[in-house]
């Protein structure tokens, strides 16, 4: 039989058996305020319903040990999680309660949160505060007599809080977009711009070495403005001469993700700005004649590049082409906006 320990979120079959879990440990009454007499219901209320996620760790099918998920306060707040962990009796010293602290610091990161604090650790309960000690908490505060213990009375509380060492990466993009027909929607002749639609427009795409779809983007070089970053790197990525930026349409995607090699997480913002590609090198179009205008192609040698291909697409192509979510998230505010622009 499989002997892996597997740490996957709560499922209704497994209920039962964290309820003997917890009914054990709350009538205990050495570790959790919980009360001793807490009924089932009360417990899944507590320990599943109410946590925004609560998980198990299940080794050769048995539950060994469970923890749940929450912001530690609303609003303001929301950015710093709490977790409570309990192990089954029968499981103590078999490392079930390290795996699950490292798990929930991993999944903490990964949705969104910046710390991790625990309210009311029992003083005397010396090897979960020598457990998180190791895992990176710090006492910041002490709570004289805050918890009744069940044998010794009236005995101090900790407040233990590990701040998540984020790595902070910025970049800047641009999302390229060209409109290669002009349809008058004002009076015929007079060539005023304001008085042309366009229709049919198209994004240009990049994909990269690793096989990823997205857009040209990268890091800001010394006294770099984030325009100045954006267009660089498009001009850079492309080949093509400088966009047009559109100074009202500027989006910002932030996201987290692991650096497996160091185990640590990085938190990217990218700031994208909509630039308009424009048909010759010289950036001039006359509405009276570009009702037929042809995007221009980039001009890099690939092989040279990060980059493998480029591709002028559609809206719904170019969503289905990108590879991120994040990057779907940008295009459709972006298409969006120029809809109403």
């Amino acid at each position: 039989m499989d002997e892996t320990l597997i740490i996957r979120l709560v499922e209704p079959p497994d209920y039962e058996a964290v309820w003997e879990i917890f009914s054990a440990i709350a009538t205990a009454g050495e570790t959790y305020v919980y009360a001793p007499n807490t009924t089932r219901a009360e417990a899944i209320a507590l320990w599943i319903e109410a946590p925004s996620a609560t998980y198990v760790a299940v080794q050769s099918g048995r539950v060994l040990g469970t923890y749940y998920l929450k912001p530690n306060q609303p609003g303001l707040g929301s950015h710093v999680c709490n977790c409570g962990y309990m192990v089954s009796p029968g499981a103590r010293g078999r490392g079930v309660a390290t795996a699950l602290g490292n798990h929930s610091q991993a999944e903490a990161q990964r949705l969104g949160f910046r710390a991790m604090q625990f309210n009311c650790v029992v003083s005397t309960n010396t090897t979960a505060v020598r457990l998180w000690q190791k895992l990176g908490f710090k006492i910041v505060g002490t709570l004289p007599g805050a918890f009744r213990h069940r044998q010794l009375g009236f005995v101090d509380a900790y407040v233990m809080y590990q701040q998540f060492n984020l790595i902070q990466d910025e970049a800047f993009g641009i999302i390229p977009v060209f409109w290669p027909l002009f349809s008058r929607v004002g009076s015929q002749g007079s060539g005023d711009a304001s008085e042309l639609g366009v229709v049919n427009h198209q994004y240009l795409l990049i994909r990269h070495q690793k096989g990823h779809w997205g857009f040209p983007k990268g890091h800001r070089e010394a006294k770099e403005s984030a325009e100045q970053t954006a267009q660089r790197e498009f001009q850079e990525e492309t080949g093509l001469p400088a966009c047009r930026l559109m100074p009202e349409l500027r989006f910002t995607e932030e996201y987290r993700f692991l650096k497996q090699k160091r185990g640590q997480w990085v938190e990217k913002t990218v700031v994208y700005f909509v630039g308009e590609v424009l048909p010759d090198p010289v950036g001039h179009i006359n509405p009276a004649t570009a009702t037929a205008a042809q995007h221009p192609l980039p001009k890099v040698e690939i092989q040279q590049q990060e980059i493998s291909e480029f591709r002028w697409c559609r809206y719904e192509e170019a969503l289905a082409l990108l590879t991120h979510e994040v990057g779907r998230q940008m295009l459709r505010q972006c298409e969006a906006a120029l809809t109403q622009h």
